[in-house]
């Protein structure tokens, strides 16, 4: 902020209201736009309902003989089919897998979306009463490995290679169904289903390793931060006035189009959750002590002839968008 200016008094006075506009726009949005509140999270990613299982009989007779990946509802739905029933036990999708009428299969998606996998494939199946094997046929894989990331799900072809079906994908603390067409990020956490023997050689193609979701990449935050003060040193002359994003604005922009693209063929621009928080909170620390240090001696001046003004300019900026 400029030194010896009235800015920092501004930021100061317009800052809280700024905190208490956006905590009443959280709370009131779902109120005034409920199907807009349920339908907000990650770009790309539909997260409206929540995401179900429904043990579905394959009642179509256009579906014999045919591959998963030939039936395209799955994909355009996000939908999954991770288990079959056989001997009355939830047994994983085995490789070379093709429907047939009777099939008693496991559907997970979201509703809605589900409903249409339903009605293409057949009905719901009536017996509810199976076995469940959670603990040796599911398993978190972490994703680093380069023979996976910035690949679809559809050109691994897991199911036919290693056996294993790809129920829901966790990236940046969200979680999802995907569809076939779904690109694999570095350090996707994946919840695969299948065989114990199947799981492991996964695991092992996949580079599954525990601590890289919870790993900060020293490169993409120093190139990230690099950039952002390369943009915040640049200035637009206009006539006698000088424009730039400075130091707060510079790495803010830089962190938007990184964020937006999210990875740049396979260096993923991600960071786990702790460390976000961190930079989140120390940054805003520092620039709130900054900017507080600066306007403390001008304060109660400033307040007292410019006051109310700047209160009503503060809540203009928070109401309009």
């Amino acid at each position: 902020l400029p030194v010896g200016s009235d800015v920092a008094v501004g930021f100061g006075i317009a800052y809280p209201f700024g905190v208490i506009g956006v905590i009443l726009f959280i709370q009131l949005l779902p109120r005034w736009f409920p199907e807009m509140a349920a339908a907000t999270g990650a770009s790309g990613y539909d997260l409206r309902g929540e995401i179900l299982r429904e043990l579905v009989e394959v009642t179509n007779p256009s579906l014999n003989g045919k591959h998963l990946r030939d039936v395209t509802v799955l994909a355009r739905m996000n939908c999954q089919v991770s288990r079959i029933i056989r001997d009355g036990q939830l047994q994983p999708i085995p490789a070379g897998f093709q429907l047939e009428v009777g099939q008693q299969l496991l559907i997970i998606g979201r509703t809605g979306q589900i409903e249409t996998v339903i009605e293409t494939l057949g009905v719901r199946s009536s017996e509810a009463q199976c076995i469940l094997d959670v603990e040796h046929q599911r398993r978190l894989i972490v994703v680093s490995s380069k023979k996976m990331v910035g690949r679809t799900l559809k050109d691994l072809h897991l199911l036919s290679r290693f056996g294993v079906t790809i129920a829901r994908i966790t990236r940046q603390d969200i979680e999802f169904v995907p569809g076939a067409n779904e690109t694999i990020h570095f350090g996707d956490i994946l919840r695969a289903v299948g065989e114990p023997e199947s799981l492991d050689a996964f695991a092992d193609y996949a580079g599954h390793r525990a601590r890289t979701a919870e790993e900060t990449d020293l490169v993409v935050l120093a190139g990230g931060l690099i950039a952002g003060m390369v943009l915040g040193k640049l200035s637009l002359s206009l006539g006698s006035f000088s424009l730039s994003l400075g130091m707060a604005g510079g790495p803010l922009l830089a962190g938007l189009i990184l964020g937006h693209f999210g990875q740049f063929g396979r260096l993923s621009i991600r960071m786990p959750r702790a460390g976000r928080l961190l930079l989140a909170d120390l940054g805003l620390s520092l620039f709130l002590a900054q900017a507080g240090s600066q306007a403390g001696d001008q304060f109660v001046a400033v307040v007292q002839q410019k006051g109310w003004s700047l209160c009503a300019v503060a809540i203009i900026l928070v109401v309009v968008p």
